[in-house]
């Protein structure tokens, strides 16, 4: 992350190494492993991603995320498809034009919004799964 990156650069970067760590979960049985978040699951990690921020972007700005595989079917192809679609709201040439307005955190604009609010979840839950899968602290 550097100071002069847009929202989307920012994103295509953190959720780049995210992605590279879900990649990196050998087979299915792994993700039902525990996670560092107590009560959690390696899939956990993935799902709370891909479910909190659909309805959070659908209510603040009307844009409907495509739906990709079921976490529990497949997290990593669940990722692929939920990562793609933040990627391409954020590279769409109109998206500094829309506005992002949300009851508990007022207006911004759209890649801001993404910015602030996921783009920092993101970075954070990479931390999480590049633990359990390494099991030592992982430099983000």
């Amino acid at each position: 992350m550097t100071p002069d990156q847009t929202p989307a650069e920012e994103y295509r970067e953190l959720a780049g190494r995210f992605s590279e760590i879900v990649e990196g979960v050998p087979d299915q049985a792994a993700w039902n492993r525990a996670a560092p978040v107590e009560g959690w699951k390696a899939r956990d990690v993935v799902r709370h991603l891909v479910e909190w921020f659909p309805p959070f972007l659908q209510e603040g700005a009307g844009i409907t995320l495509p739906a990709g595989p079921d976490v529990d079917d497949d997290p990593a192809a669940a990722w692929r498809v939920f990562n793609d679609g933040v990627q391409a709201v954020l590279d769409d040439p109109t998206a500094g034009d829309k506005v992002f307005s949300h009851p508990n955190t007022g207006q911004a604009s759209l890649p801001q919004a993404v910015a602030q609010f996921f783009t920092a979840d993101v970075f954070m839950h990479s931390w999480d799964l590049a633990r359990y899968r390494s099991g030592r602290d992982p430099r983000l």
